[in-house]
């Protein structure tokens, strides 16, 4: 109540007081007092000719207008803020909102055109909202599929992440044979930043049909049966098995994780010792689909790392890999003792350190130090899972299904044959890592 009278008075004392009028207004309508927050910000527009002023109440006019039902009004205010502001991202897509939704589509779009050609050029994402929204609207009600393709190709320059945008550029032009390898260009990036986007995985699928590429039909097909999307007419064409090997190459993508993927490879006999592990993974295979991938996914994690790694925490993963690499480098700088550190300097012998040594060339133990070794055995589980998947004959279904369980146990009725496993792959590190090779293998095809 002060805060408001003191800024009253400021304005019966200068009506052309910008700062008292904006605050004034705010405060009106944060307390959901919509017609005087008009009022105040009506008044004080007529007042004044600062162009951020006149942008914050205009803005303000604006949402009480568009909350009290009057769109027309709430159009012209958003514009008016927009032709105040040239950086004012609000004003432009929210007075294009209310006029698309009015009817008004040629206005919605050249406002947005106006807004874009006037834009200083310093907020690319926000620019590729203009651009994406403008799409829309000439691909849609303007009905010009040619403008929509420069509008989605602008929003796609400002923002080579926006998926959406990409989309919807991909899918114009993949009605055009000369357009085919754009779109699959821009469905790649799509995909490989979301592989479980279904409406790109289906204009590839389409692409590929157009194209008379049968291999990559049905292993498309297998990829949308596994992830539980398919259509019943897909999934009664579908294989069962995903048919294109993925596991091409074991490395991992960073290439200090590389190094201690190689070390802790080359001193895994020593860490198995030292840790009091058998070399021996332990694994069971099994005949069920789902337990014999998650066995061959342990097998080959051991296999690419050490067995002994296999049971323990990530922190205590990652202590004892920064440990090994110390030993290996900086012996002699060690001053700490404690029963694994002794284990290891015990195991790690002349032979195996001058051996780690060569692999860790130009690496400090800073910098294993930095590493992040929850990313580092997500990605070394991605390529344990691809090297699984070839080897259990390419079940994506099943491989999924385990990566999400975590466990051996035969595949219950949350995971049934028809159950849309998309939501559960995207929130899983893991199943999101393999299907992303399996996706970038099939589009390698064309």
């Amino acid at each position: 109540a002060a805060a408001e009278r003191h800024l009253r008075e400021a304005l019966r004392a200068d009506p052309r007081c910008a700062r008292a009028a904006v605050s004034l207004a705010t405060l009106l309508w944060e307390a959901e007092r919509a017609d005087e927050a008009l009022e105040v910000a009506s008044r004080g527009l007529e007042a004044t000719t600062n162009a951020e002023t006149r942008r914050d109440l205009s803005l303000i006019r604006a949402r009480v207008l568009e909350k009290a039902g009057d769109r027309p009004e709430s159009a012209e205010a958003f514009a008016l803020a927009a032709e105040a502001d040239p950086r004012c991202l609000e004003g432009a897509l929210a007075g294009a909102r209310l006029r698309r939704g009015m009817g008004s589509w040629p206005e919605a779009a050249a406002a947005l055109q106006a807004f874009a050609e006037a834009h200083p050029g310093d907020d690319p994402l926000g620019l590729a909202q203009v651009f994406h929204q403008l799409g829309r609207l000439r691909a849609g009600p303007l009905e010009d599929v040619d403008g929509a393709i420069d509008a989605y190709r602008r929003s796609v320059e400002f923002d080579p992440d926006h998926c959406d945008a990409r989309d919807a550029l991909a899918q114009l032009l993949s009605h055009r044979p000369d357009g085919w390898q754009e779109a699959l260009e821009h469905h790649r990036a799509a995909l490989e930043l979301d592989p479980t986007r279904t409406t790109a995985l289906r204009t590839v699928l389409r692409i590929a049909r157009e194209r008379n590429q049968p291999r990559i039909v049905v292993n498309g097909l297998a990829i949308l049966h596994a992830l539980g999307v398919a259509s019943a007419e897909e999934a009664e064409h579908a294989p069962a098995t995903f048919s294109i090997p993925i596991a091409r190459d074991e490395s991992l993508s960073d290439p200090l994780w590389e190094k201690l993927r190689q070390v802790a490879q080359a001193s895994a006999r020593e860490i198995g010792r030292a840790l009091e592990v058998a070399e021996d993974s332990g694994v069971v295979f099994s005949e069920a689909p789902t337990a014999a991938f998650h066995a061959a996914a342990l097998a080959a994690e051991a296999n690419l790392a050490a067995p002994a790694l296999l049971p323990l925490p990530t922190a205590e993963l990652g202590e004892t890999l920064t440990l090994v690499a110390t030993i290996a480098l900086e012996s002699e700088a060690l001053h700490a003792s404690g029963r694994t550190l002794n284990a290891l300097s015990s195991a790690l012998g002349r032979r195996t350190r001058r051996r780690l040594r060569r692999i860790l060339e130009d690496v400090s133990v800073e910098a294993i130090e930095a590493i992040d070794f929850a990313a580092w055995r997500a990605e070394l589980r991605s390529v344990a899972a691809a090297q699984a998947l070839d080897a259990t004959g390419g079940d994506l279904r099943a491989a999924l299904v385990a990566l999400l369980r975590g466990a051996q146990e035969p595949v219950d009725d949350a995971f049934g044959v028809n159950t849309d496993l998309t939501p559960l792959v995207t929130g899983c590190p893991e199943a999101r890592a393999l299907l992303t090779r399996v996706v970038r293998a099939w589009m390698a095809g064309f």
